[in-house]
Protein backbone atom coordinates (compact mmCIF):
# COMPACT_ATOMS: atom_id res chain seq x y z
CA UNK A 1 0.00 0.00 0.00
CA UNK A 2 1.74 3.31 -1.03
CA UNK A 3 0.67 5.94 1.86
CA UNK A 4 2.74 8.85 0.27
CA UNK A 5 1.46 12.17 -0.51
CA UNK A 6 1.72 13.93 -3.83
CA UNK A 7 4.11 16.10 -1.66
CA UNK A 8 6.43 13.22 -0.09
CA UNK A 9 5.27 13.26 2.80
CA UNK A 10 3.72 10.04 4.75
CA UNK A 11 1.14 9.09 7.37
CA UNK A 12 1.03 6.10 8.01
CA UNK A 13 -1.74 3.69 9.56
CA UNK A 14 0.78 2.56 12.28
CA UNK A 15 0.93 6.30 13.65
CA UNK A 16 -2.49 6.57 14.04
CA UNK A 17 -3.56 2.89 14.92
CA UNK A 18 -4.34 2.14 18.64
CA UNK A 19 -7.11 5.40 19.12
CA UNK A 20 -10.01 2.73 19.56
CA UNK A 21 -12.34 0.60 17.58
CA UNK A 22 -14.12 1.18 14.98
CA UNK A 23 -17.67 -1.00 15.27
CA UNK A 24 -18.45 -0.34 11.76
CA UNK A 25 -18.61 -4.21 10.89
CA UNK A 26 -17.16 -3.33 7.22
CA UNK A 27 -13.77 -2.22 6.15
CA UNK A 28 -13.78 1.75 6.32
CA UNK A 29 -12.89 3.41 2.76
CA UNK A 30 -11.75 6.78 4.36
CA UNK A 31 -8.97 8.42 5.83
CA UNK A 32 -9.01 7.00 9.48
CA UNK A 33 -7.04 10.41 10.98
CA UNK A 34 -9.70 12.35 9.28
CA UNK A 35 -12.72 10.48 9.37
CA UNK A 36 -13.21 7.96 12.77
CA UNK A 37 -13.66 11.01 15.06
CA UNK A 38 -16.62 12.23 13.27
CA UNK A 39 -17.72 8.58 13.14
CA UNK A 40 -20.40 7.52 15.24
CA UNK A 41 -18.86 3.97 15.01
CA UNK A 42 -15.64 4.77 16.40
CA UNK A 43 -15.20 4.27 20.17
CA UNK A 44 -11.71 6.05 21.48
CA UNK A 45 -9.97 3.86 23.54
CA UNK A 46 -9.29 6.61 27.41
CA UNK A 47 -5.40 5.98 27.55
CA UNK A 48 -4.26 6.62 23.14
CA UNK A 49 -2.48 9.65 22.11
CA UNK A 50 -5.55 11.14 20.56
CA UNK A 51 -3.41 14.48 20.92
CA UNK A 52 -1.19 13.70 18.39
CA UNK A 53 -3.76 12.51 16.35
CA UNK A 54 -5.45 16.02 16.84
CA UNK A 55 -1.81 17.14 15.53
CA UNK A 56 -1.80 14.98 12.25
CA UNK A 57 -5.24 16.15 11.19
CA UNK A 58 -4.11 19.99 12.35
CA UNK A 59 -1.19 19.18 9.78
CA UNK A 60 -3.99 17.87 6.64
CA UNK A 61 -5.70 21.07 7.33
CA UNK A 62 -2.62 23.54 7.39
CA UNK A 63 -1.84 21.50 4.33
CA UNK A 64 -4.87 21.51 2.47
CA UNK A 65 -6.46 25.08 3.70
CA UNK A 66 -5.36 27.33 0.68
CA UNK A 67 -5.06 24.40 -2.08
CA UNK A 68 -8.59 22.48 -1.43
CA UNK A 69 -12.08 23.45 -2.39
CA UNK A 70 -15.15 24.01 0.33
CA UNK A 71 -15.89 20.12 0.89
CA UNK A 72 -12.64 18.86 2.27
CA UNK A 73 -12.10 22.03 4.12
CA UNK A 74 -15.29 21.41 5.57
CA UNK A 75 -14.71 17.85 6.40
CA UNK A 76 -11.12 18.32 7.88
CA UNK A 77 -12.10 21.29 10.05
CA UNK A 78 -15.12 18.65 11.18
CA UNK A 79 -12.46 16.05 12.17
CA UNK A 80 -10.29 18.59 13.95
CA UNK A 81 -13.42 19.67 16.22
CA UNK A 82 -14.26 16.32 17.01
CA UNK A 83 -10.67 15.11 17.63
CA UNK A 84 -10.65 18.28 20.02
CA UNK A 85 -13.56 17.15 22.13
CA UNK A 86 -12.06 13.39 22.33
CA UNK A 87 -9.24 15.42 23.88
CA UNK A 88 -10.85 17.54 26.25
CA UNK A 89 -13.24 14.29 27.23
CA UNK A 90 -10.08 12.34 27.90
CA UNK A 91 -8.40 14.95 29.75
CA UNK A 92 -11.42 15.41 32.43
CA UNK A 93 -11.50 11.23 32.61
CA UNK A 94 -8.02 10.70 33.20
CA UNK A 95 -8.41 13.43 35.88
CA UNK A 96 -11.22 12.01 37.14
CA UNK A 97 -8.88 8.86 38.06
Amino acid sequence: MDDDYPDGSTIRLDDIAGLGKCLKGAPCPYHPAVSCYGCRQFKPFKRANHQAALSNIETLVDRYRESSSGPVKYQLQHAVDQATAVVARQTEALADE
